[in-house]
């Protein structure tokens, strides 16, 4: 008997504030990409920061460069801040993707990336896994650690 092991994900159901939020951020940009860029970069962030609160690790939402709207308009950034460690990338796909594209200028420093799927018809963001590096701008999901993976790289002491 074969038996597979699937890894461990997170699903985070999204609130009206979770799109809200999104909602806000995304009306501060008029190009329509720009725009569709921020929303989905807010909801990945913020399904991250709710895995975090979960496991009792301190994030910091507004130390994110992902919060600062002059920020969102020169950059592709999904950053979020975890205190005593760094900026923690969390790159959104849609359902379907095969690989997530990371922007060069979040390549090289940032402690760690999640993928995070975002299924607006569902209502919900999958966290589907971690890698600590990203070297080509280019992260296959079939190559992603486990989210166990990112909870061993994190900081063991409490901010």
């Amino acid at each position: 008997m074969n038996y597979t092991v699937e890894p461990l994900t997170f699903s985070v159901p999204l609130s009206a504030g979770n799109y809200s939020q999104a909602r806000k951020f995304s009306r501060l940009h008029q190009n329509p990409d720009k725009a569709r860029q921020v929303y989905l970069n807010t909801l990945a962030v913020q399904a991250v920061s709710y895995y975090c609160l979960c496991l009792e690790i301190d994030a910091d939402l507004a130390a994110s460069d992902s919060w600062q709207p002059a920020m969102q308009a020169l950059m592709d950034v999904a950053d979020l801040e975890i205190k005593n460690w760094g900026k923690l990338e969390c790159r959104p796909v849609l359902p379907g993707a095969v690989v997530c594209q990371v922007p060069e200028e979040v390549c090289c420093d940032r402690v760690g990336y999640v993928v995070v799927e975002i299924d607006e018809a569902a209502k919900k963001a999958s966290l589907l896994g971690f890698a600590k590096t990203v070297p080509t701008g280019r992260l296959p999901l079939s190559e992603l650690a486990s989210l166990e993976e990112l909870i061993n790289a994190m900081p063991e002491e409490p901010a």
